[in-house]
């Protein structure tokens, strides 16, 4: 495993307002992980961190996007920060972002992007999907586990599995035809195989993974799979064999407090099989690809305020901008606290209040101020403790 010595991000200040390039459009992957039953983990080996995705999110970034498509924002995101984002299938690229992104990184403005949307975005090693929050994690887990076993398998090293190879497919093509393309490039096989029908848009993923360009074919079909190196056979199966599976990988020994281990290891599952521990010479974390991504950004954070020295004042608190239009009070309250890695808590789960259909605008307001905006607007209260906000009734 190698960490750079100095943690420094891009110098790069972004502020755009955002033109109408063609989207470097891919379909994001659902699933899979190793064994059929029970948790499993799986050690990283020897990967290098920070992977540059993280440092990519780490970077300064604010555009205008008021009546620009999700499409074509994500494009000009992909462009300016390198670094490519996919949509998953069953999110809208055509609906319209009605607020400024502000940032100030790329990992907030993402955040700002998906909150009036209800949807999240994750991180893994060579892209960023955004889809259904809980089926992406399960997708970027699926892709980190399944580009593991390759890499430390030398039957796959002499198939040549680990090699990048550049990837696209024309508008309508169908799965079955892009998953030939795919295994046609790798020298896989796929007769087995039969995918549900479909028409893709218009996508290139550029060079990359082999595990990565089979996870962003089979986005929204609720399917993940299993590449087995000694044969080259790609196996599908259903998602739901791999929601508990962790990966597990090293990171450097650099201070964190509890505040910070506590939304590393927060599960958005609930399954209790995240775990971060010291381990020699740095911390070992057994977790999903959101919880990987939430590390490094720690790690970035962390390993900057110690180059800037004991001496460096934090910046001022983030803030964010959104318009929010006829969405359930309940689900953007989960949307708010899941992005801000904070746990949610109900007095009333049942109460007919979260089930409030409500329109905000806000700019420039701190998370805590739109928690508390969403809840007061839907007759309701948020008490913030900590890590942890409890939406209950208004005091009399």
């Amino acid at each position: 495993m190698v960490w750079p010595d100095s943690y420094g991000l891009p110098d790069v200040e972004m502020k755009t307002r955002i033109p109408h390039p063609p989207l470097r459009y891919g379909v994001a992957a659902l699933v899979c992980l190793l064994w059929l039953g029970g948790i499993g983990f799986v050690n990283a080996g020897d990967d290098q961190f920070p992977t540059p995705v993280a440092v990519s999110l780490a970077a300064s970034f604010s555009s205008i996007t008021e009546g620009q498509t999700l499409r074509q924002v994500c494009g000009s995101m992909s462009q300016a920060c390198d670094l490519v984002i996919y949509l998953d299938r069953r999110i809208d690229p055509d609906q319209r972002l009605a607020a400024e992104i502000a940032g100030p990184t790329v990992a907030d403005a993402l955040t700002q992007i998906c909150l009036p949307l209800s949807c999240s975005w994750c991180p893994v090693d060579e892209l960023v999907i955004i889809g259904p929050a809980a089926e992406i994690g399960i997708a970027g887990t699926n892709m980190l586990i399944e580009w593991h076993n390759l890499s430390a398998s030398s039957s796959a090293v002499r198939r040549g599995l680990t090699e990048q190879h550049a990837v696209s497919w024309p508008k309508l093509a169908t799965p079955d035809e892009v998953l030939k393309e795919i295994a046609n490039t790798w020298k896989l096989d796929v007769s087995n195989v039969q995918l549900p029908h479909d028409h893709f848009p218009e996508t290139d993923l550029g060079e990359v993974r082999v595990t990565t360009a089979i996870g962003a074919l089979l986005s929204g079909f609720e399917l993940g799979f299993h590449i087995i190196p000694e044969s080259g056979v790609v196996e599908i199966l259903p998602t739901e064999k791999y929601a508990n599976k962790r990966l597990e990988r090293k990171y450097p020994d650099v201070s964190l407090s509890i505040a910070d281990r506590n939304l590393v290891v927060r599960d958005i599952t609930e399954s209790d099989v995240t775990v971060l521990k010291r381990a020699a010479g740095g911390w070992l974390l057994s977790g999903s690809a959101e919880n990987h991504g939430r590390m490094e950004q720690l790690l970035l954070r962390a390993g900057n305020r110690t180059k800037a020295g004991r001496g460096r004042v934090e910046g001022v608190q983030k803030t964010y901008s959104l318009r929010l239009e006829n969405k359930p009070a309940k689900a953007v309250l989960e949307t708010l606290c899941r992005q801000g890695n904070l746990e949610l808590e109900f007095e009333n789960p049942m109460d007919q209040r979260l089930e409030t259909v409500i329109s905000l605008t806000a700019e420039k307001e701190t998370l805590e101020n739109l928690i508390a905006k969403v809840a007061q607007s839907a007759g309701l209260q948020a008490i913030l403790q900590s890590s942890k906000v409890r939406i209950a009734s208004p005091e009399p």
